[in-house]
């Protein structure tokens, strides 16, 4: 979908979502994430900016890139940690930087069950330019919190 660069939109549609997609351990991964995409490809209204959590792996991103190339042209996959963040950031428009902080911690070593500690997690950031002016920008943050956080507020 083209968008008329010389102004900014004059609304926004941003989805953020956890795709549950741990490699080896989440059932039906292949099959989500690709329903992921072609649901992020069918929206109506379309979406302008995507945030994904849990997205580990190069292939997911790629193939959810495939299907909303269309309408999300920018995007980054953000690496950190041994097996990386799981961020994801999707534009319609042109990402000027992008930057991910990973946190200095990630869990319990001796849970390494949960995989917190391996995988990096932090916060990704992405400036995306929306129109002409230096007030055209989108500051967008992304981030996933470890485990220990999410069974601590319970």
């Amino acid at each position: 979908m083209a968008h008329d660069a010389s102004q900014p939109p004059s609304s926004l549609r941003v989805l953020s979502l956890n795709c549950w997609g741990l490699k080896y351990i989440s059932k039906f991964r292949n099959e989500r994430l690709s329903e992921i995409g072609n649901q992020i490809a069918a929206a109506e209204p379309p979406v302008d900016i995507v945030g994904l959590q849990e997205c580990w792996t190069r292939q997911d991103y790629n193939a959810i890139r495939e299907k909303t190339k269309h309408l999300l042209p920018y995007g980054k996959f953000y690496h950190s940690g041994i097996f990386g963040g799981g961020l994801v950031i999707l534009s319609r428009w042109p990402i000027e930087t992008s930057s991910m902080t990973q946190y200095p911690l990630n869990g319990r070593p001796a849970a390494f069950y949960r995989g917190d500690w391996f995988v990096g997690k932090g916060v990704a950031y992405a400036r995306i330019r929306m129109g002409p002016s230096k007030r055209d920008i989108a500051e967008v943050f992304c981030t996933h919190v470890n485990i220990d956080s999410y069974l601590a507020h319970r």
